[in-house]
C-alpha cells in the first residue's frame, strides 16, 4: 500500500515536471519568471510529502522488523514448549509401560499360584467334637486371654497418658 503511495506521489511528480517542461516551452509563459516559484513551492510541498511518506514508511519497517522478531522468539519458544510436551509425553508413556511390565509380572504370580492351588490335592477339614468339661476350659482359657489383653492395653493407654 505504501509503495503504491509512493508510486502514486512520484507519478504525479513526473506529470508536473511535464507539465512545467511544457510551460516553459511554450512561448507565453517565458516571459513571466513567477511561474517558476510557483512551481518550486508545489515541488517542494511534494518533496515534503514524500519525505514524510518516506518518515512512515521507515517507521513500518521498523515495526516489520520487530514483529519479524517478536514472531522469531513465538516460534522458538512454541518449539520448546512442544518439546518439554514431547518429554512429558514420553516420560508418561514409559511410566504406563513399566507399570504395565510390573502388572503383567505380578498377574503372572498370581496366575501360577492359582494353577499350583488348582493343582494341590484338596484337604478335608477336621472338626473336633469337644466334650462339655473341655469346652468350658476352653473358654475359661479363652476368657483369661481376653482379660489379659485388655489389662495390657488399659495400662498402655495410662502409661501414654503420663508420657
Amino acid at each position: 500500500m505504501k509503495e503504491e503511495l509512493l508510486e502514486a506521489i512520484y507519478g504525479t511528480v513526473e506529470r508536473l515536471e511535464q507539465k512545467v517542461d511544457e510551460l516553459s516551452a511554450s512561448p507565453k509563459n517565458t516571459e513571466a519568471e513567477s511561474t517558476p516559484a510557483s512551481v518550486s513551492v508545489d515541488t517542494s510541498k511534494l518533496e515534503k510529502a514524500i519525505l514524510a511518506m518516506a518518515v512512515k514508511e521507515g517507521e513500518a519497517i521498523d515495526k516489520l522488523v520487530r514483529l519479524r522478531e517478536a514472531i522469531c522468539i513465538f516460534t522458538d519458544l512454541t518449539k520448546k514448549e512442544a518439546s518439554k510436551d514431547e518429554q512429558r509425553s514420553k516420560l508418561l508413556f514409559d511410566t504406563v509401560n513399566q507399570v504395565k511390565q510390573e502388572l503383567n509380572a505380578t498377574s503372572k504370580i498370581v496366575q501360577d499360584k492359582l494353577h499350583a492351588m488348582d493343582n494341590t490335592p484338596l484337604k478335608k477339614v477336621v472338626t473336633h467334637r469337644f466334650e462339655p468339661t473341655s469346652k468350658s476350659v476352653l473358654l475359661f482359657i479363652g476368657g483369661l486371654a481376653l482379660s489379659l489383653v485388655l489389662s495390657i492395653w488399659g495400662n498402655l493407654t495410662q502409661w501414654r497418658e503420663h508420657q
